[in-house]
């Protein structure tokens, strides 16, 4: 490696640190710094002079950048290249390639959050709950969720075989299942809006990464010409969740007054996010549905909207996950999503691993909204409003 490349890995590496571990300030101790640089140029140094495989200065980059976020032990923590930052940015306006499928880490394992309609997820039968077991043959046993994630990136049109359990078997034997499927664009409707008779209405919130959710909320319930007087069902079911100040401002929009949710640090210091006001309050009675695929900012706004006493939540418990991804842009288009604290209820309740509880448990198999049957849990909820 040449010097000029040296000077620049070391500037680098020295910039990354400082901003890493305290963002817009300069580090405590200079010293403390420069020690902990020399250290990563000795290990780079030994790796240009030595190692039988060159490396160049941004994959040493990389490679560092990677490392200290793995020191962390937390798999929702992961260094992004260019591609998987993209990819998360896209999301945010509701696009998004691949399967159709949101996961979660648990033990070791990758498990199905949630899965969303029309996609090849829905229709190869991936149901919230299952577990990836395998890809392209090769097993996800004792991977991180990093190296996860990596196997199951592709670009439109490539297929991916996938192997796992299925949540559906009742035997001590758990059905194995196996299917290929083809990525494809993904672009997520966010909301579903329907009128029934008796001034009752239907709103499906499918994800929470759209920027416009709150504003196409108000445009359903504003341009219908059948009343919701009588009631709402909001249907969380199978949402994985997204951007966390949607449900804040939907919270406000449907009577919640006050904190929403809190917002608890490392240090156990808590912080409450209030309800975004509003000067148009939608008062009707509420019905919320919940299910094992309901997480993140959905588990939080039926939450709140439970534990203000302004809706019945009703269906299964939610799938609990409580923790806070933020978004960092690093260096040439690389970023991080890093935990940056965990999500407690209104009322101080832990969310992670836990979830949210109905009022009203109601365990059918045509509950999830991708079912093909009639939908029970709807229609139990619709007649709760009469």
């Amino acid at each position: 490696m040449s010097t000029q490349s040296w000077k620049m890995t070391a500037a680098l590496l020295a910039c990354f640190i400082t901003g890493l571990a305290f963002p817009g300030q300069a580090t405590r101790s200079q010293a403390n710094s420069s020690s902990q640089l020399a250290r990563l140029h000795n290990v780079a140094k030994v790796l240009s002079s030595q190692a039988l495989t060159s490396v160049t200065a941004v994959e040493l980059w990389d490679g560092a950048s990677r490392g200290m976020v793995e020191a962390l032990a937390d798999p929702y923590s992961v260094f992004l290249n260019v591609e998987q930052y993209q990819a998360l940015e896209s999301q945010k306006r509701g696009e998004a390639v691949g399967i159709g499928v949101e996961l979660a880490y648990r033990e070791g394992q990758a498990v199905v959050v949630s899965v969303l309609s029309n996609t090849p997820a829905q229709r190869n039968g991936l149901k919230a709950g299952d577990r990836l077991l395998a890809v392209e043959g090769v097993s996800l046993a004792d991977l991180s969720w990093a190296e996860i994630n990596a196997r199951l990136q592709g670009q439109v049109g490539e297929s991916l075989l996938l192997r796992w359990q299925s949540t559906l078997a009742t035997s001590a034997r758990p059905v194995v299942r196996e299917a290929r499927f083809v990525r494809e664009n993904l672009r997520l409707e966010a909301t579903r809006f329907t009128a029934y008779e008796g001034e009752r209405c239907l709103l499906r919130l499918q994800t929470f990464l759209s920027e416009s959710l709150l504003e196409d909320v108000q445009q359903h319930l504003q341009d219908t010409d059948v009343s919701c007087e009588q009631g709402m069902v909001l249907d969380l079911r199978n949402n994985p969740g997204g951007l966390v100040g949607q449900a804040v401002d939907l919270a406000g929009l449907f009577g919640v007054e006050g904190t929403v949710f809190q917002l608890q640090s490392r240090e156990g210091q808590l912080t409450p996010i209030q309800a975004t006001p509003t000067d148009e309050v939608w008062d009707f009675p509420l019905v919320v549905l919940i299910d094992q695929g309901s997480a993140s900012a959905s588990e939080l706004l039926a939450a709140a909207l439970k534990e203000s006493g302004r809706a019945v939540v009703m269906g299964e418990t939610s799938f609990g996950k409580g923790l806070v991804q933020s978004l960092f842009p690093l260096y040439e288009g690389r970023g991080l999503s890093l935990t940056t604290a965990r999500y407690l209820t209104r009322l101080g309740n832990p969310v992670h691993e836990v979830g949210v509880a109905p009022d009203v448990v109601i365990q059918t198999d045509t509950n999830s909204p991708n079912a093909t049957e009639p939908d029970i849990a709807v229609q139990i909820a619709l007649d709760y409003l009469r």
